[in-house]
C-alpha cells in the first residue's frame, strides 16, 4: 500500500503538519511528490501538496485521495526543501510557504487540455480522432489515469490555458487531424451533401485548421457543431491579438554621430563582429554619456553581416 504526506492548504496551527492519505489504486505511479491533489479534510474536499510517499503512517483508518490536479509534479523537491527552510526560518505556515512557490499561472483560473504530440494505438484510442482533450472531459469520460500515463511517457502533452478576467477578442476555428477526417469520410451519410461538401474542403487544407468564418460561406455554424458531436473536428475558440501600431507608420531615424570616447569604445566591438569571435564586453558610464548608441549601433552591424550571410 503506498500512503501520501499531504500538507493541506488550510493556514493555521493545528494543520500545519502533514496529513496521511492512502493512494487508490487505479492512482498508483501516478501521484507524485509535489502534486497538488484533492483530498478529504473533515466535510469538504480541499486542495493539498504530496510532499512524502511511504509503505506505512501511524494512523489506523486512512482516506483514499479524491484525485490529482496535475498530470506532472508542480513542485520539485528542490522547491519543496526551499519552502521548508521559508517555514522555518520565517515561522510562516507550510502551506503558505508552498503556495509562494508555485508558478503565477496556476494561481489563476486555468484550463488544463491533453495535446497528442506521438501516434500509437493507446493514443488513437483515447482521443479517437480529436485535437485534444480537456482536464474536465477527461475525468467524465474517466480516462485521466490513462492520460496522465501517456503525458509520463512523452506521448501527451499538457497545455495550461490561462483564464483571466479581462475581456479578449476571440474567433472560432475548426481544428481536425488526418485519421478523425478518414474516419468521416467513412461515417458520413450520404444523403448529408453538406457535410461532405465540407470535408471535402477541409481535406484540401494541409495545416489542418482554418477559421470557422472562412468556412461560412459554404455551411453554417449548426453543420459544423454536428460535426464536432461526431468528433470529426474540434472547434476551438482563439483569442485575435490586437496590434497597437497598425494604423501608424515609422521612418527609420539615422545613427547619431559618435564622440571620439564612443568610436574608442565600439571599435574593438565592431572588430570582433566582423570577426565572428563572440567577445563579450562590458561598457561603463553614467546615465546619459552614450552606452545606448553603442549598443545600437553594434546591433546594426550585427544584423548588417547577417543579412549577408543570409542572402
Amino acid at each position: 500500500m503506498k500512503i501520501a504526506g499531504v500538507v493541506v492548504d488550510v493556514p493555521n496551527r493545528q494543520t500545519d503538519k502533514l496529513f496521511h492519505y492512502k493512494i487508490p489504486d487505479h492512482w498508483l505511479g501516478q501521484i507524485e511528490v509535489g502534486m497538488r491533489v484533492i483530498v478529504p479534510f473533515g466535510p469538504r474536499n480541499i486542495q493539498g501538496f504530496v510532499m512524502e510517499i511511504v509503505e506505512q503512517a501511524d494512523v489506523t483508518k486512512l482516506r483514499d485521495i479524491i484525485k490529482p490536479m496535475d498530470a506532472t509534479p508542480v513542485l520539485t523537491e528542490e522547491l519543496l526543501e526551499l519552502a521548508s527552510w521559508l517555514k522555518d526560518d520565517t515561522f510562516c505556515f507550510t502551506i503558505s510557504a508552498l503556495q509562494v512557490m508555485l508558478p503565477a499561472a496556476l494561481k489563476t483560473k486555468v484550463e488544463k487540455k491533453f495535446i497528442p504530440i506521438q501516434q500509437s494505438e493507446k493514443v488513437d484510442y483515447l482521443f479517437q480522432g480529436r485535437a485534444m482533450i480537456t482536464w474536465k472531459q477527461a475525468e467524465e469520460e474517466n480516462i485521466l489515469a490513462e492520460l496522465t500515463t501517456l503525458v509520463k511517457q512523452d506521448q501527451v502533452d499538457v497545455e495550461y490555458e490561462v483564464k483571466g478576467k479581462a475581456r479578449k477578442k476571440t474567433e472560432k476555428w475548426a481544428v481536425w487531424t488526418s485519421s478523425s477526417l478518414i474516419n468521416a469520410f467513412d461515417e458520413v451519410n450520404k444523403n448529408a451533401n453538406k457535410q461532405q461538401e465540407i470535408l471535402t474542403l477541409l481535406k484540401a487544407i494541409p495545416e489542418m485548421e482554418v477559421p470557422v468564418k472562412e468556412l461560412k460561406e459554404n455551411t453554417s455554424l449548426s453543420v459544423l457543431q454536428s460535426m464536432e458531436e461526431k468528433r470529426w473536428i474540434t472547434l476551438e475558440e482563439r483569442e485575435v491579438y490586437r496590434d497597437p501600431y497598425a494604423d501608424r507608420s515609422f521612418q527609420p531615424s539615422n545613427p547619431l554621430p559618435l564622440t571620439v570616447e564612443q568610436q574608442r569604445v565600439i571599435s574593438p566591438i565592431l572588430t570582433s563582429i566582423e570577426d565572428h569571435t563572440f567577445t563579450p564586453f562590458l561598457l561603463f558610464g553614467v546615465t546619459g554619456s552614450g552606452k545606448t548608441e553603442v549598443y545600437l549601433q553594434s546591433i546594426a552591424e550585427t544584423l548588417k553581416k547577417v543579412k549577408k550571410r543570409l542572402f
